[in-house]
């Protein structure tokens, strides 16, 4: 076997590894969270809060938490999301994942274990855009010069995160909430960040102000290479 060979049977080892790996770690965090949740609750996949009765009514989810509720039925049924409410037997999240169009009634629901903070689903944007609390972990690659405003921090919860990228000619301004008032909403000491061809950025809620967690082409300050540090370790 040659040196080549080798590398890519041993890569294929360690993915195979890294596999079995996550899905003992998913296993030991459903049994040790308690994953045995259903709900008969009517939902049909889609954007927006979805509230949940949940089976047994004893089972009560943290906030923030995430959590995915698949149809038994039909699993490309889906809803995920982070709670926003939570009761005993009773749960309610806003939506960051789905798929399916007809309402289903025969929910199994679990939490879903988080690896990475780093945002996931890509979304192309080549005209201003309002984000809402439904893009979080999102990341935007944006054209032409236009604007992507913050969602008002109130409300949302740390560590809430979003990414963007400009690519192609022009600028991308990425602003506070219209909303915010003071330093209400700011992004690493200003009101707005501007991107342009090939520069991108990662923003975390942290208290009342956006924190930049990574970025790649823009100039780094003392305090923003502090921020990536506190970022890098929420996400362990």
């Amino acid at each position: 076997m040659n040196f080549l060979s080798l590398i890519v049977a041993k890569s294929a080892d360690w993915y195979a590894q890294w596999v079995q790996l996550n899905t003992w770690l998913q296993s030991l965090y459903d049994n040790f969270v308690g994953n045995a949740t259903t709900s008969i609750t009517s939902r049909t996949p889609g954007s927006g809060s979805f509230q949940f009765d949940l089976l047994p009514a004893t089972r009560e989810y943290p906030l923030n938490a995430v959590i995915r509720a698949v149809s038994r039925g039909d699993s490309t049924h889906y809803i995920q999301g982070y709670i926003t409410a939570s009761a005993a037997g009773s749960a309610t999240l806003t939506a960051t994942a789905w798929n399916g169009g007809s309402a289903k009634t025969d929910w199994d629901i679990g939490p879903v274990l988080i690896l990475s903070r780093s945002p996931r689903g890509t979304v192309a944007k080549s005209s201003a855009y309002q984000l809402v609390d439904g893009d979080r972990d999102k990341f935007f690659v944006v054209s032409n010069t236009n604007q992507q405003t913050m969602p008002l921090v109130a409300g949302l919860p740390d560590g809430w995160s979003v990414g963007f990228r400009h690519d192609g000619s022009g600028t991308t301004t990425i602003a506070r909430h219209a909303s915010e008032t003071s330093t209400s909403g700011y992004i690493d000491g200003a009101a707005s960040l501007a991107l342009t061809d090939g520069q991108s950025v990662e923003l975390m809620k942290s208290g009342t102000v956006w924190k930049i967690t990574s970025s790649h082409g823009l100039g780094i300050t003392l305090a923003q290479t502090q921020a990536q540090a506190i970022g890098l370790i929420l996400a362990l």
